[in-house]
């Protein structure tokens, strides 16, 4: 639900990394050039490959191989951990209902917060305030996580959430409840650790939504499966559940977001489709009325990326970010207005957005002209350390941000240099310890080291 909950979970529309860590901007280090073959020390010592002399004195002293402060050189500090000469940092962030996860440079997945429904993919239900390394059987390239509040068949309201990660083969796992066949393995089982869809090869990108899930082929192709009761699949008719992944009628897909009880899908020529519950408040952008069971295109032409969430959707177009849907809590970030849209029309107040996450009751966006999240919402706390709401997106004071994630009530963005920092809810979302209170109303940086 990405980058809703992905959500993205809820964010859509992000480039695929090679499986090597990726260069990062660390500035230059604490030590200069150094001499010969050194590796950024300070001394002018002729250093042997993978050594530096980082203390001033004489000698080669630190290994910079495998150092997390001192990584391929001096005071080149990792967020997570040193390989090779290289950072192992984050490098993508996901947000689901009450948990949110990581994937680094050398495709581990981290996940931390609730793990009621074994979403957290760790082998027991847990909760985890720090982020835990979770099994997948390979390295992933991409990841997101889902998940919400539903009534069960008894009647009585059941949370459920889950992830899932595109492996470097091509396929695909998932991990934690499985009531509507979400996790794609053939049966009603929930898993507590990381177990392949069936049938599924090609994968490129996933999303998860609130009990559904579809994921992108290196040909095009759409598969989606979970929850069908309200046309989320988009497979033409309705059903309780789909538990293997099936082929969507709609070719060319460059990027797909699952949001709560909704689809959205991006074509390879910037064509929107929108398919799922519609309802008064238009979430699928397309006016109001009657659920749709088969993608429906929406009028906006030239989507970078879309990103559905809970009774919102939100997309960026040349620089700019439109929403529709349900409105009343400021997801739409338009200036004066608490109703809802059902087609995509004015552009919200953010400056150059580069990337865009609907959560459930706001959005969280990234500004391209400084760096910024903005978030809008009169329901979750908007990072700027107070309990202040607003219908206009308002930036947090966290430079250097390329990539944001709203979950429920809780936001968490990722920096150029691989710091993740999140705030809002923590007693459900729990990322940071619990004495430092339910709410975090300012951007907390999350430790991965000891």
């Amino acid at each position: 639900m990405r980058n809703a909950f992905s959500v993205s979970a809820f964010v859509v529309g992000l480039a695929l990394v090679a499986c090597s860590p990726e260069a990062r901007d660390y500035g230059t280090g604490g030590g200069g050039a150094g001499g010969t073959g050194g590796a950024g020390g300070s001394g002018g010592d002729a250093c042997d490959p993978g050594t530096a002399n980082c203390d001033g004195a004489p000698g080669c002293e630190t290994d910079v191989t495998d150092d997390a402060a001192n990584c391929g050189g001096c005071s080149v500090r990792c967020q997570l951990e040193c390989s090779n000469s290289a950072c192992n940092d984050p490098v993508q962030i996901v947000a689901g209902y009450r948990h949110s996860c990581v994937r680094t440079a050398l495709g581990d997945v981290y996940c931390w917060g609730n793990n009621s429904s074994y979403e957290l993919g760790i082998g027991d239900m847990l909760d985890q305030f720090v982020p835990q390394k979770v099994a997948v059987s390979g390295k992933a390239v991409h990841i997101d996580a889902g998940g919400g509040a539903f009534t069960n068949a008894a009647g009585a309201d059941q949370i459920v959430a889950h992830t899932c990660a595109v492996l470097e083969d091509t396929t695909v796992q998932c991990w934690g409840a499985n009531t509507n066949g979400q996790l794609g393995t053939s049966n009603g089982n929930w898993q507590d650790k990381p177990t392949t869809a069936v049938s599924l090869v090609g994968a490129t990108e996933v999303s998860a939504g609130g009990r559904h899930t579809c994921a992108v082929t290196n040909q095009g192709e759409l598969y989606c499966w979970g929850a069908n009761d309200k046309g989320q699949c988009g497979l033409g008719s309705t059903s309780e559940k789909v538990e293997v992944p099936s082929l969507v009628a709609l070719t060319d897909v460059a990027h797909v977001s699952a949001g709560y009880e909704h689809t959205c899908a991006v074509k390879k020529d910037g064509t929107l489709h929108c398919w799922g519950v519609n309802g008064i408040y238009g979430r699928l952008g397309i006016g109001d009325g009657p659920d749709q069971l088969s993608p429906k295109v929406v009028s906006l032409i030239g989507a970078d990326q879309i990103s559905a969430g809970y009774e919102h959707t939100c997309a960026l177009k040349g620089g700019k970010q439109y929403c529709w849907g349900n409105g009343y809590q400021g997801q739409l970030g338009i200036d004066g207005e608490f109703t809802w849209r059902t087609t995509p029309t004015d552009a919200s107040a953010v400056p150059s957005p580069i990337s865009v996450s609907s959560g459930f009751q706001h959005t969280a966006s990234v500004s391209g002209t400084d760096g910024k999240p903005y978030v809008s919402s009169t329901v979750v706390r908007i990072g700027d350390g107070t309990t202040n709401t607003t219908y206009v997106p308002l930036p947090v004071e966290l430079p250097d941000v390329v990539e944001i994630a709203a979950g429920w009530r809780h936001t968490c963005a990722r920096t150029k240099k691989g710091e993740i920092h999140c705030w809002g809810d923590n007693k459900e979302a729990k990322f940071t310890a619990p004495d430092m209170g339910d709410e975090i109303l300012s951007p907390h940086l999350i430790g991965f080291l000891p």
